[in-house]
């Protein structure tokens, strides 16, 4: 396009549509992900995902405004069985009037959460089957070290199970006893002559205890069935040693599932993941494992655990290429191009349009712009948590058009340049010199004079 300014110093300014993905297929007039030619950039079929280490010889053809007006004219006027619309990806003209082919952001940040979200998920899958056999045979890990809190939950639960199966098996036995006991009794006081009153009475009074102990018996042993029943199901319904463990690990570095997100992890989140991802992955490790009995056995597995350590490393490797706002050299450009194709080899499940969009699209937009972070869509998304407090701050406000401009009126006071930021000075304690309120960052006064 033409400079605007005739004192710019450039000849063309080159335009790079970015943002969320979804937010992209809007703006282009596609279908999304689940179209015939689901990636937002080029225009693969859905059966092609699959990526290879070697660019093909014949790469896709990227979306243009040709190929929107021609998609958008066989919708109309193609063959019936092409007029539905997922047949061409395309459901109304782009909002772009100038030609995007090539100036497609692959979106990073959109790309890591996937991709993040998709290893894990899969991870969990792995730890899931192992806990069949563990569950199966109430297992748990012989390492004293290993009995994390949801770990001790488990095993309580095991022990109560097993208690619970002793004192049914108990109870029944002395049930069984008793009835065998008072049938003997009754034998034998039919059978004791009548002038042997003192014995008949005696037979009697044991005929009335054993009688009340059944009548006992029979009444505790549905209750303590019952019990054991609720454990069992208890234990099968949870979570079994490994899923337990890998959960525990994810929480142990502040990472959680945002309910607002649909349940599933932010950027920060996927960072911390990625970073310790061997001590994640390390979960489903071989580990020696004991029973209720006492009996040890090694499970897990050390293949899977390697090869997600691996995986998670590799887009760890390209997370930090293509999310850097700067330009990137020719050898880290290389870097990301061999990261990009290492992840092809041993991703574990179907591929996905992400997936393409990392392997395949990634590497070309950084050889073409030398730079992937500077048209990131994080600017827009660190947006959202400003916006989300000023919309907490001005609820009171009932009327949308007086709300969104007092938001908007905020938002520019918090951009401005020439305002500077206050903080607050913090009260310091005279005694240790450490400051009174307790925070997460730093260390904080511990006198309880203060």
């Amino acid at each position: 396009m033409p400079p605007t300014v005739r004192t710019t110093p450039y000849r063309s300014i080159r335009i790079s549509w970015g943002g969320d993905i979804m937010f992209l297929h809007e703006l282009l007039g596609t279908n999304g992900p689940n179209a015939i030619y689901p990636c937002h950039i080029c225009l693969i079929p859905k059966q092609k995902l699959q990526t290879i280490g070697t660019p093909p010889a014949k790469p896709p053809a990227l979306r243009s405004i040709a190929a929107a007006a021609e998609h958008l004219e066989q919708r109309v006027t193609g063959p019936k069985g092409t007029r539905n619309e997922r047949s061409f990806s395309q459901v109304a003209t782009p909002i772009p009037t100038m030609e995007f082919a090539g100036n497609i952001s692959p979106s990073p940040l959109h790309v890591t959460l996937g991709l993040v979200n998709d290893l894990i998920k899969e991870l969990l899958c792995h730890a899931a089957t192992l806990d069949h056999s563990a569950r199966e045979h109430r297992r748990w890990f012989d390492d004293p070290l290993l009995h994390f809190p949801p770990i001790r939950q488990l095993i309580e639960l095991y022990r109560s199970e097993r208690s619970l199966q002793r004192q049914q098996t108990a109870l029944q036995d002395k049930l069984k006893t008793n009835v065998t006991e008072r049938d003997s009794v009754l034998q034998e006081h039919d059978t004791t002559p009548m002038h042997k009153s003192s014995k008949r009475l005696r037979l009697i009074h044991r005929f009335n205890n054993l009688s009340a102990a059944i009548a006992k018996h029979k009444e505790l042993l549905p209750s303590i069935t019952k019990q054991l029943s609720s454990a069992t199901d208890a234990i099968t319904n949870s979570a079994g040693p490994f899923t337990r463990a890998l959960q525990y690990r994810i929480d142990q570095f502040g990472i959680s599932e945002r309910p607002y997100h649909g349940g599933s992890y932010v950027g920060k989140d996927c960072e911390r993941i990625m970073k310790h991802r061997t001590v994640i992955s390390s979960a489903v490790r071989s580990v020696e494992m004991i029973d209720v009995d006492g009996a040890t056995t090694r499970s897990g597995d050390d293949a899977i655990a390697q090869k997600f350590d691996g995986l998670l490393g590799r887009l760890y490797g390209c997370f930090q290429l293509y999310s850097v706002a700067r330009p990137l050299c020719a050898h880290e450009i290389r870097l990301l191009e061999l990261h990009s194709a290492a992840l092809s080899t041993g991703w574990p499940r179907q591929f996905t349009p992400k997936f393409h969009v990392l392997t395949y699209h990634m590497p070309q937009f950084a050889r073409d712009w030398l730079s992937i972070g500077l048209s990131t869509e994080q600017c827009v998304e660190s947006s959202h948590h400003v916006f989300n407090e000023l919309d907490r701050t001005f609820t009171a406000l009932t009327q949308p058009s007086q709300k969104l401009a007092a938001m908007g009126q905020r938002a520019l006071l918090r951009s401005d340049p020439s305002i500077r930021d206050y903080t607050p000075p913090k009260r310091i304690c005279p005694k240790c010199d450490l400051p009174i309120a307790k925070t997460a960052e730093s260390l904080h006064c511990a006198c309880h004079t203060c």
